[in-house]
């Protein structure tokens, strides 16, 4: 039984891991997080811990040895550098939060323009209505940079 991480999952943790990060800070620097409040003073939300793994779980070998690599990329990330700037785990949650702000900013200066569009969208009816509604939430998403949704 094989309990050597591939490269392509190690980084994949490392990813992971980086983007809750990143989340983490987004959600701190949002405007619902901050609203009247310093950025300084609102706590970034503590996740559960992992569940307890099962020794008869025919892939626990594997899931220890990422959760020890998760374990070790989580502390290289926290490191700080012996030139004294600031760690991984730092910077990405500064730019997580900038993103989170800028975000809550705009959709603060877009709110009036989302409301008329989509209340325009809302007077038509089936498949345009939605299609209408969509092309309103593409718009507004574009403009207050935030990733697009895909619809099916």
């Amino acid at each position: 039984m094989a309990t050597k991480l591939s490269d392509a999952r190690k980084k994949s943790i490392r990813d992971k891991l980086k983007a809750k990060i990143q989340s983490a800070g987004f959600k701190k620097g949002h405007v619902s997080k901050t609203t009247g409040k310093k950025i300084s003073d609102v706590k970034p939300v503590k996740k559960k811990v992992a569940p307890t793994l099962s020794k008869s779980d025919p892939k626990y070998t594997k899931k220890m040895q990422a959760r020890k690599h998760a374990k070790a990329v989580k502390k290289s990330l926290f490191k700080k550098p012996e030139s004294g700037a600031k760690s991984t785990a730092q910077k990405a949650f500064k730019s997580g939060a900038v993103k989170g702000k800028q975000v809550s900013h705009a959709k603060s200066v877009h709110k009036d323009w989302r409301k008329k569009h989509m209340d325009a969208a809302k007077k038509l009816t089936g498949t345009a209505k939605k299609k209408a509604m969509q092309k309103v939430d593409a718009g507004y998403r574009k403009k207050i940079g935030v990733k697009q949704k895909k619809y099916t």
